[in-house]
């Protein structure tokens, strides 16, 4: 919405239609919309604020992944052909998706910690076209936690880490095992694949049972 704000009177002057795409890991399609999720409601609320409406002024093309990590590249390229003005979306590997298809659409990501996930050079210059919002305060919370449980359960020596498949070699993950081994910590690794659904967690909960 921040960087629709600038051509707002020149959008609607001209009758020019804006174009944005809305672009989900998991949710249905039908959860991306004002009336299916306080989320999005507000963000089309914000948009309306703006002078963009959907049907007047504003062509919103969601997409969803369906929880299917592994179509996050196939999907980013879908997206990025038809060339939107903006692309809207949640989560860090589908921010890398955008941003490995296309170095000129601008793309609004919620994210983890930009910097360290390689999405932004810096939280005050993103220096590319990814900006957005990170609810993540950095890698070092991790090793906060890390810590803290090792204070509820001095006895622990192997900690179960489940994570989407491939974070175990991703920053956060080489961050787990670097505070891990300080302290004296196993780390065992259970990757979690797509689709991500009941079974999925069922089976990783098993494995790390054993």
């Amino acid at each position: 919405a921040f960087l629709l704000t600038p051509s707002v009177s020149a959008a609607q002057s001209t009758g020019k239609v804006a174009r944005l795409a809305v672009v989900h890991p998991l949710a249905p399609v039908a959860m991306l919309t004002s009336s299916g999720s306080p989320r999005y409601k507000a963000l089309f609320a914000q948009l309306s604020r703006l002078g963009y409406v959907e049907g007047r002024n504003l062509q919103v093309d969601r997409w969803s992944a369906e929880g299917r990590a592994n179509r996050f590249a196939e999907v980013a390229r879908e997206v990025v052909r038809t060339r939107p003005d903006v692309i809207f979306t949640t989560t860090t590997p589908l921010g890398k998706a955008f941003q490995a298809e296309t170095r000129t659409v601008p793309i609004v990501a919620i994210t983890a910690d930009p910097v360290a996930m390689g999405l932004a050079t810096s939280l005050a210059r993103s220096g590319g076209n990814v900006t957005g919002v990170s609810i993540d305060p950095g890698l070092e919370i991790l090793g906060k936690r890390i810590q803290l449980l090792r204070e509820l359960v001095p006895s622990a020596r192997r900690l179960g880490y489940l994570a989407r498949e491939g974070s175990w070699e991703q920053p956060d993950g080489l961050y787990l095992r670097e505070i891990c081994a300080r302290i004296g910590l196993t780390l065992v690794n259970t990757a979690i694949s797509a689709p991500f659904d009941e079974a999925a967690y069922r089976n990783a909960f098993a494995a790390m049972a054993g």
